[in-house]
């Protein structure tokens, strides 16, 4: 009896503290959770306006990492895109979150301009049942300025700040939806008014840096039909969402995307939310984006991550603007850049690859799978799963390729190198290849 009364009184305090912990992160308004604060500032807002803050924001990490203290290459393999891409007509974002501030150097050219309204005249100009809605609409306070007050506005800044460094090629036009104020969320009507009022400005990208605990049947029904594809964060409560659910990254719908968060070794952040209900990983730490009044910081969060994929889906929306949302999506997913790390964290087990989902190989062959890497004295040897119809394989490393062996070879070495390096290998038979294995690293102290 008494060891009864004893397991009772440990289930009821652990209860207690997961309830205490979840309350801490996340109050109900309006049958919707409060913003969990989704975005760690790594330095104060005092230290976030040197110079060199700016002159990071396009040579971060997560563009190209040839960071020592990381593994290179763990980035979004934006870079050959830029080199051949760009054209002067644009595609169309919208950013659910706080206000944006317009004005700010970096977003300014790239934010959306109504040309269908006349400013100030007071009028409807074209019937979409807002009044002067020259770059977006608050949804919360139900007025045109997108842009209210510096610390109530800097989620959005931030996140429109990854959309734009990602998709500037792509010619993006950010659009600020404001559903929320700081870290309140407005209610599921001002969020169901959101969405419609981008269905009637043909939107074909929402980002959704924010999470609610509560499931809500109405929005998940407003995104389902919709032309529209949703990237959601995956929030930031440091758990597999399976047990402990976050909205909307993870309404079951073919038109959202989740995202988790990962820092510059293809680790799982520890703040991030993971499970199978998570598609892709994309960079979330150490990175520097916008906030108002001209100024940068650098950030962590999963609401940092969500705006990178967001980016690489405008990309294929504006390459292929007759491709479906769900084949947007499912074309991120599908050439995610598979790592070991990941493989149990998001379901498609690895990082969010631009220029492998714009390239979009024909992957029909098997894929062969690294089965060891071996650290001699003076050389690694790779040694892999053969692959029946494999004319060859291609290997490499850091995502260089450094040769390509005959079809009946299962094993190959190279010269030692210092540091980390990331190997990966696929199976080709002339325009026909595999899918890249899931990447292994190694490190030579």
């Amino acid at each position: 009896m008494k060891k009864s009364v004893v397991l009772l009184s440990i289930i009821i305090i652990i209860v207690i503290i997961l309830l205490i912990s979840i309350t801490g992160k996340t109050r109900a308004v309006n049958n919707i959770s409060e913003l969990e604060p989704d975005v760690e500032a790594v330095t104060n807002s005092e230290a976030a306006q040197p110079s060199e803050l700016g002159s990071q924001y396009r040579e971060q990490w997560s563009l190209f990492n040839a960071d020592t203290n990381g593994i290179p290459r763990i980035d979004i393999n934006l870079m050959p895109y830029l080199a051949e891409h760009k054209d002067d007509s644009f595609i169309l974002v919208g950013v659910m979150d706080t206000g944006i501030d317009i004005n700010h150097k970096e977003l300014t050219k790239y934010i959306f301009t109504n040309e269908n309204e006349i400013p100030g005249n007071g009028i409807d100009d074209d019937n979409n049942g807002h009044i002067d809605d020259i770059n977006g609409w608050d949804f919360v306070n139900n007025d045109n300025t997108v842009f209210d007050y510096w610390g109530l506005d800097r989620h959005g800044t931030q996140s429109a700040g990854i959309i734009k460094i990602v998709s500037e090629n792509a010619n993006v036009r950010l659009i600020p939806l404001k559903i929320m104020e700081g870290t309140n969320l407005a209610n599921t009507d001002v969020l169901v008014k959101a969405i419609d009022y981008a269905k009637k400005m043909n939107i074909k990208i929402i980002n959704c840096s924010w999470q609610a605990f509560a499931y809500d049947e109405k929005l998940e029904a407003a995104m389902r039909d919709s032309d529209i594809l949703f990237v959601c964060a995956a929030g930031n409560s440091s758990c597999d969402v399976t047990y402990l659910p976050s909205y909307p990254a993870c309404f079951e719908l073919a038109n959202i995307i989740s995202v988790a968060s990962i820092d510059n070794k293809g680790e799982i952040s520890a703040f991030s939310n993971y499970g199978s209900k998570i598609h892709i990983a994309a960079p979330g730490e150490n990175i520097v984006t916008t906030i108002p009044e001209d100024k940068y910081e650098l950030v962590n969060g999963t609401s940092i991550a969500a705006p990178f994929v967001t980016g690489v889906a405008a990309i294929l929306a504006k390459l292929f603007s007759d491709l479906p949302k769900e084949e947007i999506a499912k074309r991120i997913r599908e050439n995610a850049f598979r790592i070991d790390n990941l493989t149990e964290k998001v379901s498609s087990g690895g990082i969010v690859d631009a220029y492998a989902a714009i390239s979009n190989e024909n992957k029909s062959l098997n894929c062969p799978e690294i089965k060891e890497l071996i650290l001699y004295e003076d050389k690694i040897e790779l040694v892999w799963d053969k692959v029946d119809k494999a004319a060859s394989y291609e290997i490499e490393v850091n995502r260089t390729a450094i040769t390509a062996v005959k079809g009946s070879a299962y094993k190959y070495q190279i010269e030692k190198l210092e540091g980390f390096n990331i190997f990966r290998i696929r199976a080709v038979n002339g325009e026909t290849k595999s899918k890249w294995s899931i990447s292994k690293w190694i490190k030579n102290e």
